[in-house]
């Protein structure tokens, strides 16, 4: 395998290897261990729409994204980053 890719990943048997490989690291025991990371990154996400977009409209798609990529930044690096 030269690569990991698991969302754009069209070779279904691959696909489903690589599932198997990194899904425990995604089952609750495993990301309650993490619970402090995310919410880290849950307050930092709200402290920064609060006061960039107050009394305005929200569009919540590209913010959602740099979520996830904090959140899972986060917790494979355990940083906080408030």
């Amino acid at each position: 395998m030269d690569r990991w890719d698991l969302f754009a990943e069209a070779n279904m048997p691959l696909h489903r290897m690589q599932r198997r490989y990194v899904g425990p690291l995604y089952t609750m025991p495993a990301l309650k261990q993490h619970e402090h990371h995310v919410d880290v990154i849950v307050r930092s996400l709200l402290a920064r729409l609060t006061t960039t977009f107050k009394g305005k409209v929200i569009v919540l798609d590209e913010w959602l994204h740099f979520y996830v990529l904090g959140m899972s930044g986060a917790i494979r690096l355990k940083v906080d980053r408030a």
